[in-house]
This record gives C-alpha cells, structure tokens and sequence, in this order.
C-alpha cells in the first residue's frame, strides 16, 4: 500500500505530462502524426488507472482515517473515540454510528477510471494487433 502512495501520484503526473506534450505537438502547424499509433490509448490507459491509484490514495487518506490510523477515523470526522463499525476497502467505505465517511461519489470515479483504463488498453491492443505490417506494405 505504501508503494502505491507514491508511485500512482507519480505516474499520473508523468501520463498528463506526457498528454499535453502530445496535444501540443499536434496543435503544431504540422498537424496530426502521418503515422497512427496506438501509443495514445496506451497513454489515456496509463492516466486512467494512475488516476484511479491517485484517487483512492486520496480517498482512503482524506475520508477512511488514512494510512497510519485507520481506526481513528471516527475521531476525526464525528469526535467519538471509537473504532469504525464496518470497513471496506473496495468498494472503498468506513461507517462510523451509522454514517458513511466515504462520499457518494469516489466509488463510481474508480470505476469510470478502472474501467475508461481496460477500454483505452483493450483498444490499443486491437489497433496493434489490426496495424499492417510497415515492411510488408514498404514493398
């Protein structure tokens, strides 16, 4: 878990880093590349499942107690010293007297990232394995 605290973060940011680097090149007056690749749903991939990293790491941190005190998280939020009734770590969800600590909406964003990241990869997969040949078609 610790390892995912810090490399999701960081793999997102490389992912939007390395979009607007190509959203730059090409809004550059050469246009689109000649040649398609499947390096963009490679990257939107990379920036979904980074992000579904990134969003849980900030959901578990912010709403379910975080890393170091996760029975802490009554506490936190409702000033009463006592441990969580139930938790769940996915679909990620803390309840403390009755109260969801989790918002509504961080469990249907990881699923939208997790599953916008199985289509962009699905979808690479099929343009590589569909791309001609580029020695066959040189002849």
């Amino acid at each position: 878990m610790a390892l995912l605290l810090w490399v999701s973060p960081m793999v997102f940011t490389m992912s939007v880093l390395t979009v607007v680097v190509q959203v730059a090149r090409w809004l550059l007056p050469g246009g689109l590349p000649r040649a398609p690749s499947a390096k963009p749903p490679l990257l939107g991939a990379a920036l979904a499942w980074s992000g579904a990293g990134t969003l849980y790491v900030y959901a578990v941190d912010t709403y379910a107690g975080g890393f170091p005190f996760p029975d802490s998280v009554c506490l936190f939020e409702l000033g009463t010293d006592e441990p969580p009734e139930s938790r769940r770590h996915f679909p990620l969800g803390v309840v403390c007297r009755g109260t969801e600590m989790v918002p509504g909406w961080v469990n249907p964003a990881l699923y939208a990232l997790l599953v916008l990241g199985t289509l962009s990869l699905t979808a690479a997969a099929v343009y590589a394995s569909t791309r001609p040949d580029r020695k066959s078609s040189q002849v």
